[in-house]
């Protein structure tokens, strides 16, 4: 595995929190750890968004954030996007300069 390794963040709306989730734990060969949190959507189009949503301007998501390789990362959007189809789901990819752990 090359030293290089990327932050890939990938954002989907509430009620698809476990096709993401199950789609990353599939994977092979496995994605690896990641961190899954629920965020606040703001800015997007609320078409789709509940009368709640709507009202308080900000829309229920999930964010899983993981540090793979380039190839990894690809690889993980592309097989995401085989099994999900979600609108306004979104994904990025930033360089990450270091990455370790505290053991």
């Amino acid at each position: 595995m090359s030293d290089v390794l990327v932050k890939l963040t990938l954002v989907v709306p509430a009620g698809f929190e476990n096709t993401l989730v199950e789609a990353l734990l599939e994977m092979e060969p496995p994605i690896g750890a990641f961190t899954a949190m629920p965020v606040d959507g703001h800015g997007q189009s609320f078409a789709d968004a509940s009368t709640a949503e709507r009202v308080s301007g900000r829309a229920a998501q999930l964010m899983v954030i993981a540090v793979v390789s380039p190839v990894h990362a690809r690889s993980a959007i592309d097989h995401v996007r085989s099994i999900l189809r979600a609108p306004h789901a979104s994904w990025w990819i930033e360089p990450v300069q270091e990455f370790g752990t505290f053991q």
